[in-house]
């Protein structure tokens, strides 16, 4: 790999490694509903962008219910 080496090592974040330096920053999908709430097809782009190799993800905009 040469000169990127390092991107391909683990990297710990506080009390949490990385398996890699990979990062996807966040970005709109528009695949949440229209009151922002999370839906199979989010989940299924994230998982794919998880098994595509990065180590940390940075999710876009989405709702939480906290009740």
């Amino acid at each position: 790999m040469g000169n990127y080496d390092k991107l391909f090592e683990p990297f710990t974040v506080g009390a949490m490694t990385l398996r890699n330096r990979i990062v996807m920053s966040p970005m709109v999908t528009r695949f949440a509903t229209r009151d922002g709430s999370v839906t199979q097809k989010i989940i299924d782009y994230y998982t794919a962008r998880g098994r595509g190799g990065a180590g940390l993800i940075i999710t876009g905009g989405a709702y939480m219910d906290t009740k």
